[in-house]
């Protein structure tokens, strides 16, 4: 690749100077790539560290290139950049080309092993420069200090943490907070599904009935009191009322299945409806305060989204058909034999005590399973943001092992949960056969004394059966319906912030100018954000910025160019001092209007997963009545008429998630 000196003319490597443009081409990744590294020491020794595939290689052609080189002095950069020393580290960097990607692209070498990183202790220099000093540094023992220092300030933060996990500590969530997305909307649909569930619960009652009126038959027949005809006779009765049954059965059980199917559906509507609403009504700031990150947050939403969908569809649908169906059972038994239900039923207090202490311990590990999944989706998103910097750092075992972490920080809270609804199930089943010893028992007692007929002994216990079978089914529906309470519960507390939190400026009373000539005035700005309030960012900054002109704003990483744009764009006001735009100060302008007429296009330019066109027109208000000429001459304007024709489909060329289809510059020029 051939670079031009500037003001125009080739370069001669070995005449060159040092050319900051030059140098500022090496720092486009540069900044990731280093705190990337700095990252791997503080989480493995560097005597431990492996860079490349070839770092033994690297090192015994670097000591030999190198012999003088000390990897505990501090680097003479003077000596490094002179014309002689540029003339030995070329040498020693072209005998890599084509062995080590990105050979010779742009890195930060600390001046010394024992300093950090830092403005006055950092070098810029070539890939295989970094590679040879840091292997050989890392062969020498010298940057485990880093490691160990990061071990010694985690152990310090632990009681920290923990004190810290006490506090976020979430606390039970209430059954209503299954209803907390339930719009007005919703009420018929739900109530319909109630209606349904009383009608399929009074199945199982109604047939223990039928069934003890056919049992009596039998008896009748068996002692003498029936004949065959009239036996005959009455089994068709109650078998075309059970024929019956079964049609009323099918159509109710049909009906609880599909409106609370879409009751849970509108539920996850709702819930999806409100929150995405809400989220992009939201300041910056909100985003800048979140604890792991919106990319961390997302993901969250929308699992607990779905959890909430599915506990208040058929496990919900399922919970009231079977409270429905012990209830009526239960009435249908204390009807027949009050008595014998009181000792069938003896041991449901223990029971239901069993299954709310297990519901309780379940809820606590359900959250603290969320909350530790959530810190790993984190880890993740952040690994396959930088994917590059990660490969290139042969860094995938380090994610690997923070993900890993966090994962089986969670999995005690999984096995909790997991464990307790096994003993929880095991024990209720156990508790509930002892009905069978209990029933059978004191039916024969109650039928020797003849205080009861066999066949309402038989009604009463089947219909305690039924009550007990409907209690004992609601087992496994309980985690779900835990993990449905919790993401109600989280899914509220956070709508809540939505609307109680900061929100974008409001409209009313604000200055939307005919015209804007551009004129930005800086007077004596100071801004910290948000998340770090003790550092500034712009300390007591002015300048003016003539509209109509092209104006550079040049800086060192860190000096806060991006912070004034985004105080420009009113994404943040500054805490002190003033901007003005044409005179008007930004608190004083309406931010849709500033928006219109300000454009910010950052380093990192995102697009949306659509077509060029769509992305180019949406730039402008109106955007779907833009015309294809319209979104050509500002392709033009921004060089990328020629790529737009190379293109197969054109303007109508996807630009891929993220536009990841389109390179970097590219990305930005449609941007």
């Amino acid at each position: 690749m051939a670079l031009s000196a500037p003001g125009g003319g080739q370069l001669n490597a070995e005449d060159a100077d040092n050319f900051e443009e030059i140098e500022k081409q090496f720092a486009v990744k540069v900044v990731q790539h280093m705190t990337t590294y700095w990252s791997l020491l503080t989480h493995i020794p560097g005597s431990k560290l492996k860079l490349t595939k070839q770092d033994d290689a690297i090192f015994e052609s670097f000591t030999a290139a190198f012999p003088d080189f000390d990897v505990k002095a501090t680097i003479d950069e003077d000596a490094m950049k002179s014309k002689e020393g540029k003339a030995q580290w070329r040498e020693w960097i072209e005998g890599w080309k084509g062995k080590v990607d990105d050979y010779n692209f742009g890195a930060m070498v600390r001046g010394n092993a024992g300093w950090e990183y830092g403005e006055k202790e950092t070098i810029f220099a070539v890939r295989m420069q970094f590679y040879g000093i840091e292997i050989a540094r890392n062969r020498a023992g010298l940057n485990d200090w880093i490691y160990e220092k990061a071990q010694k300030e985690k152990a310090e933060g632990e009681g920290e943490v923990s004190a810290a996990a006490a506090a976020d500590e979430e606390p039970a969530a209430p059954w209503k907070a299954l209803f907390f997305f339930t719009t007005k909307a919703n009420l018929p649909t739900l109530v319909i599904g109630l209606a349904a569930a009383l009608v399929a619960g009074a199945i199982q009652p109604l047939s223990a009935f039928i069934q003890g009126k056919l049992f009596e038959g039998f008896t009748d027949f068996a002692t003498g009191n029936l004949t065959s005809a009239a036996l005959y006779s009455q089994c068709r009765k109650w078998i075309l009322y059970y024929v019956g049954l079964a049609v009323v059965s099918w159509i109710g059980n049909f009906a609880v299945f599909a409106t609370w199917l879409a009751f849970g559906e509108l539920q996850a509507k709702s819930a999806r409806d409100r929150l995405f609403h809400g989220l992009l009504e939201k300041d910056i700031r909100w985003y800048d305060m979140r604890k792991d990150g919106i990319g961390a947050l997302l993901p969250r939403l929308q699992a607990q989204i779905r959890d909430l969908q599915l506990a208040t569809s058929q496990p919900l649908g399922e919970l009231n058909q079977l409270v429905a169906t012990a209830m009526l059972s239960l009435g249908e038994a204390f009807y027949f034999g009050w008595d014998l239900t009181l000792v069938t039923i003896s041991t449901v207090p223990i029971i239901m005590g069993l299954v709310f202490w297990v519901g309780a311990g379940m809820q606590g590990a359900i959250a603290t399973q969320q909350a530790r999944l959530t810190e790993a989706q984190k880890y993740s998103n952040s690994a396959f943001g930088a994917i590059e910097t990660v490969k290139c750092f042969n860094g995938q075992v380090i994610e690997l092992r923070k993900y890993a972490a966090k994962v089986s920080e969670a999995a005690p809270s999984y096995y909790k949960v997991a464990n307790l609804a096994s003993i929880q199930t095991g024990l209720i089943v156990f508790l509930s056969s002892t009905i069978f010893v209990q029933g059978f028992y004191y039916g024969g007692v109650l039928v020797d004394k003849q205080k009861k007929t066999p066949a309402e002994i038989m009604t009463c216990f089947l219909a305690a059966v039924a009550a007990f079978q409907a209690i004992q089914s609601l087992i496994p529906q309980l985690v779900v319906l835990e993990k449905g309470r919790a993401a109600g519960a989280t899914l509220r507390r956070v709508m809540a912030e939505v609307i109680d939190g900061l929100k974008t400026e409001h409209t009313d009373g604000l200055l939307r100018p005919a015209t804007c000539r551009g004129d930005i005035d800086v007077k004596n700005v100071s801004f910290a954000y948000p998340s770090r309030p003790g550092q500034l960012a712009l300390e007591n900054v002015s300048m003016y910025i003539q509209g109509g002109e092209m104006t550079f704003l040049i800086g060192k990483s860190g000096s806060g160019k991006s912070t004034i744009s985004q105080l420009l764009m009113r994404f943040h006001d500054a805490g002190e001092g003033c901007i003005t735009v044409d005179g008007v100060p930004l608190a004083s302008l309406d931010a849709k209007w500033l928006r219109s007429n300000l454009t910010l296009v950052e380093q990192t330019t995102l697009l949306f997963n659509d077509t060029v066109f769509r992305n180019i027109a949406f730039g402008r208000h109106g955007y779907k009545s833009v015309s294809k000429a319209e979104v050509m001459a500002a392709a033009e304007f921004a060089l990328l008429q020629l790529m737009i024709t190379d293109m197969p489909e054109g303007l109508d060329t996807l630009v891929g998630h993220k536009g990841g289809a389109m390179s970097g510059g590219q990305r930005q020029r449609i941007a």
